[in-house]
């Protein structure tokens, strides 16, 4: 059992630094606007000298970026994650997961170098231009290099925590992903208050560091020490992590020849768990949760006037999510994985309903003026229930559900194709969210109509849920195979003899 919570803890620090990774932009963007005003009353320059507007949404007033490149800067990790998440299935199958979380780490620590070595302002128009190019090549490979981490980290971790924990656990430690993920998120928004952007990316580089030094003393895991025929290793490694007890189906089942090619995942037996796999993560994805953590503070800021009080609210909403996330994580094992999934799925249906319904109906304008019919707590409700619903199940358990569902053969390439196109889905909405707001009406119908749309996938997502997605709870890999393919304990003891 020891063995477990040291490689839970180690393994963990990766999914803060993910977490930390995926926020970054939001406070840093704020800070910007905040700081574009000038301490002593003058407005920041752009590299061309020219003072930058109020409003401008820059990424920080030292670097000046434009609209467009602040916006790429906070969608290139979603790029990197896609490419990571592409190469992890050879990599993991090859070298580990132990292997691939040293990687993910050092690529961590070179891409916050790189987005701390940022050179600042320069004084003439000749280093302006110099450092400009420079900036720019050194945030495309920062946010590159640390997207590709955020892909392979979000194909291992999880499997990794999950595979060495105890059966009666597994639905907890499989959610510390996801709480270390809210954590990192948190630590962002909150050190946004008291941090400037540089001072925050040097400490993402000494956690890095930190938790690269803490992986150098966790083991790899049991199914990738039995598939290179290292048995008396992989037993070890499942005794130390779990206890005593039978361990037969994860030390014959994962043998080498059985590894999957591109023909192979669509087998049988990898049907169901890759339609699994990629449904929960297209449920995920379009419920919209990306679009609403990046644009937090821009959606607040649409419903409050003061965008002060905009952070205020986005900080609580980063607190909830680590205190709903920790509270859930007591009743995975205990309520069950598919009850909270059809929970969240509902609630998240019904929480977009309401924002939506506050974004168009909300304010009812005539010729004498405009009075506000749904009041601007109700949003702010609705944006926290939002999140409550969202951490309560669909945020953790469809990352950590691919390493119960997925063969021991195939859990590799299953959770390559699910985080790709996690993140390519999460791209997609990313990018959209502004232009598509834009074309439907602007910031109050636009945003109404998007948040209708994450409305209407949420309750195609609980039918989904419901139709196929099994209960996990308390059953061992062995009789989560036999239960996904009809077939009963013992006949999969035979074919695993075979």
């Amino acid at each position: 059992m020891e063995g477990s919570k040291d490689a839970c803890r180690g393994s963990g620090v990766g999914a803060i630094v993910l977490g930390a990774s995926l926020g970054f932009s939001s406070p840093t963007m704020a800070a910007v606007y905040n700081a574009s005003q000038g301490d002593e009353g003058r407005g920041c320059v752009d590299w061309q000298g020219h003072e930058i507007s109020e409003n401008a949404k820059m990424l920080n007033c030292e670097l000046a970026l434009s609209d467009s490149m602040s916006s790429w800067f906070g969608s290139l990790i979603n790029i990197g994650a896609l490419l990571g998440a592409m190469v992890s299935s050879s990599l993991l199958d090859r070298f580990g997961k132990r292997a691939g979380m040293l990687l993910l780490h050092s690529l961590y620590v070179v891409g916050w170098g790189l987005c701390a070595g940022a050179p600042g302002h320069a004084a003439t128009s000749l280093a302006r231009a110099v450092d400009r190019g420079q900036v720019v090549i050194m945030l495309v490979l920062s946010r590159l290099f640390i997207g590709i981490a955020v892909g392979i980290a979000c194909a291992s971790i999880p499997n990794y925590q999950v595979e060495l924990a105890p059966t009666n656990l597994r639905g907890a430690v499989g959610s510390l992903f996801q709480i270390s993920v809210v954590l990192g998120l948190f630590f962002v928004y909150l050190a946004g208050c008291f941090l400037d952007w540089r001072s925050m990316a040097v400490a993402l580089v000494v956690l890095s560091a930190g938790g690269l030094l803490l992986l150098l003393f966790l083991p790899e895991t049991p199914t990738w020490l039995a598939r290179k025929g290292r048995l008396r290793e992989a037993r070890a490694v499942l005794e130390r992590a779990r206890g005593g007890g039978a361990y037969d189906f994860e030390l014959n089942g994962p043998r080498e020849e059985q590894g999957v090619d591109a023909g192979g995942i669509l087998s049988k037996r990898c049907r169901k768990p890759l339609l699994i796999a990629v449904g929960l993560m297209f449920v995920q994805q379009w419920s919209g949760i990306n679009a609403v953590m990046f644009f937090c503070g821009s959606i607040l800021q649409s419903v409050f006037s003061d965008s002060a009080e905009a952070n205020e609210y986005s900080i609580g909403i980063q607190a909830l999510q680590v205190l709903v996330t920790l509270v859930a994580a007591r009743f995975m094992d205990s309520v069950g994985r598919r009850p909270l999934l059809l929970v969240a799925a509902l609630g998240l249906s019904l929480s977009s309903l309401s924002l939506s319904l506050f974004y168009l109906v909300g304010q009812q304008c005539d010729s004498q003026g405009c009075s506000q019919v749904i009041p601007k707590p109700v949003a702010v409700a609705s944006l926290y229930a939002y999140i409550l619903f969202f951490s309560c199940g669909m945020g953790a358990i469809p990352w950590f559900i691919l390493g119960e569902i997925s063969p021991p053969h195939a859990q590799a390439s299953i959770s390559a194709i699910a985080t790709s196109v996690n993140w390519i889905l999460s791209f997609s909405i990313t990018k959209s969210l502004e232009p598509l707001t834009e074309l439907l009406g602007g910031a109050g119908e636009g945003l109404g109509k998007v948040f209708l749309f994450y409305s209407c996938v949420c309750l195609l997502g609980a039918c989904f849920i419901h139709a196929f997605v099994p209960e996990t709870k308390g059953k061992s890999f062995e009789e989560i195979q036999a239960m996904l393919h009809g077939e009963s304990a013992e006949k999969q003891d035979l074919k695993t003899a075979a």
